[in-house]
């Protein structure tokens, strides 16, 4: 099957997925038994959780025994309940940690989870991983750090609840994001186990002579706005409570000693095809369009992916970069529109994207609001710098970011360092490290185009009219590359700032007058780009916007019309062409 079993999202356990699975298969206990090698005994205290399976003999043995060797969805489902331990038997480790000796064994915590009015998609391998973090004696605090709406929140949930057997006093969860004063938050804890502070006027020495050696999972969420009161709070309590494990959800890493942060990504996204469309099969595999078809079904029952929609779907994803909080709210449309009408829509704003539903926290409402959230909380030089770095589209280096952080008031590079590692701190930059000796950033879609908003027109135009600088300088270089041993790195490069040319390009020509002649230039300077990597209808038509727009030099014009006639003879436009060649042969006579 292409998905899980909806019955096998509903198992908590393994032992449970194993009894579904082996029932599904029509094997009994004693068949299963003598096709794994299991005693009966052992594979029934397995299903009664009473025993762990171990990953490699799920994978070895009881998945060739399931027949699930082409149901790779319904594998890593299970093996994502396999991080779960069976509940602590009474011969159990876990279950001789004492009391703290300070609290009354009558007063035992008792887990509670926030429950869910809506399945959990995808995320196999974020699960897994973080299941298994947890089960490290070495990990005492994990923080699961990333951008707004980009699932934090649920996906800690999942984890807390998958892991949750394997506390003794529990798993228990703190929301935070109503919290406004940082000085109450041991407070706030206090009451939410109903203590008092007893001898002492510090709540935090109340909370850790309550917690004393419990074996327990405190989970706090929406850490942001709290960073300093909650790496304090999580210090102390570590250093005291030695059964106490912390997880965290914040947009910043909390930067205490022992923390281990794990970057929440937003969900996997189909490759942008410019040409075909793709087919519904192929993009189904991709967690952003699983997460839109089965919110969609939940608005609307009847939505069904087709190769007919599937462009637009896959369009709507991209648009919004695979955030998870975005594409819940573009799904909550499809009772009323269609793809193909809602990904038109969303290429002009993100306005649409309003939660309606009752319950919902203010800054979850709008995806405008979760990014307006994290600019409250940055400095006036980090807003400075991010507002300007929007103009960038898709990738973009740290040299144009130095092109352009003058206008911010960052004049070194250091200083643009450090500005930088903080805001990738703060999960506003994603960063690449994909590129050949040199790192990559860029701005999630709908982030990018919030922050432009906050520029005046004078002060986007100064940092535009920088950009188109910084391209016509590497377009110069670039045509001596394009034709030497150098070809394929320039090649590389020119392709991953293709989106950041378009932009300089089109802005240039749009404005007229000098700013148009730098574009002629910069398109004069790298047509060999377009004509090489197979862009001919792309390079072709920006050649001939150069020549209508700019007016260009006679020598900058001869090299823009020699350049179209090569990608018109391409094209098979040999009339086009033709004229090309005469007009560039008139002006060099």
């Amino acid at each position: 099957m292409s998905a899980a079993d909806p019955a096998l999202d509903a198992c908590s356990t393994c032992g449970e997925a194993l009894k579904l699975l082996r029932r599904r298969a029509h094997l009994s206990q004693r068949e299963l038994s003598i096709a794994t090698g299991y005693s009966e005994s052992h594979i029934s205290r397995i299903e009664n959780n009473e025993r762990s399976l171990d990953r490699h003999s799920l994978l070895a043995l009881f998945v060739p025994a399931l027949h699930l060797q082409d149901e790779p969805v319904t594998v890593a489902r299970w093996l994502a309940l396999c991080t779960v331990s069976p509940p602590p038997q009474a011969n159990d480790s876990l279950a001789t940690v004492a009391p703290s000796s300070t609290t009354p064994e009558a007063h035992q915590p008792a887990s509670a989870l926030p429950v869910q009015l809506t399945s959990f998609v995808g995320r196999v391998e974020e699960v897994t991983k973080l299941c298994e973090l947890l089960q490290r004696s070495d990990v005492r605090l994990l923080t699961l750090s990333g951008a707004g709406g980009c699932g934090k929140t649920r996906l800690a949930l999942r984890v807390a609840e998958m892991v949750a057997q394997r506390y003794a006093h529990g798993v228990h969860w703190v929301e935070l994001a109503a919290l406004e004063n940082p000085d109450l938050l041991p407070r706030m804890l206090l009451e939410r186990w109903a203590l008092s502070r007893g001898a002492s006027d510090d709540p935090l020495v109340a909370l850790s002579n309550f917690i004393g050696s419990r074996r327990m999972l405190l989970v706090l969420d929406n850490c942001e706005h709290l960073v300093e009161a909650v790496a304090r709070l999580a210090m102390t309590l570590l250093r005291t409570c030695s059964g106490l494990q912390i997880m965290a959800t914040s947009r910043e890493a909390l930067a205490v000693p022992g923390e281990f942060n794990y970057p929440v990504q937003p969900m996997s996204l189909p490759p942008t095809l410019r040409e075909a469309s793709p087919r519904a099969a192929e993009i189904m595999q991709y967690e952003a369009i699983q997460l839109f078809v089965t919110r969609s079904q939940t608005a609307f029952p009847d939505f069904v992916l087709t190769d007919y929609n599937a462009g637009a779907v896959a369009a709507i994803c991209q648009r919004l970069d695979g955030i998870p909080l975005g594409i819940e709210l573009a799904a909550a449309w499809m009772s009323t529109l269609a793809p193909q009408q809602l990904a038109e829509h969303l290429q002009a704003d993100f306005t649409l994207l309003v939660d309606q539903r009752r319950g919902a926290l203010p800054r979850h409402q709008t995806l405008r609001a979760a990014i307006e959230w994290s600019y409250r909380l940055l400095s006036e030089s980090e807003r400075a710098l991010l507002c300007r770095l929007a103009i960038f589209r898709g990738a973009w280096s740290l040299a144009i970011a130095e092109a352009i952080a003058g206008e911010a008031g960052i004049h070194s590079t250091h200083q643009l360092l450090r500005m930088l590692n903080r805001l990738i701190g703060k999960s506003l930059i994603t960063v690449d490290h994909g590129g050949e000796g040199e790192t990559w950033y860029r701005l999630l879609e709908p982030l990018r185009e919030v922050l432009l908003t906050a520029l005046s027109e004078e002060e986007e135009a100064r940092v535009q009219e920088r950009r188109l600088h910084y391209y016509a300088q590497i377009a110069e270089a670039a045509e001596t590359g394009l034709s030497g041993d150098q070809q394929q790195g320039w090649l590389n490069r020119l392709e991953r700032e293709h989106d950041n040319l378009r932009a300089a390009l089109g802005w240039g020509c749009d404005h007229g007058g000098a700013p148009a002649q730098l574009a002629a230039q910069l398109a004069a300077h790298i047509w060999r780009f377009w004509l090489v990597r197979g862009h001919f209808a792309e390079g072709r038509r920006w050649l001939e916007q150069m020549l209508a727009c700019a007016a260009p030099a006679e020598a900058v014009r001869i090299r823009l019309l020699y350049g179209a006639g090569v990608l018109a003879r391409l094209q098979l436009d040999l009339d086009a062409a033709a004229q090309f060649a005469k007009e560039q042969m008139d002006l060099a006579t």
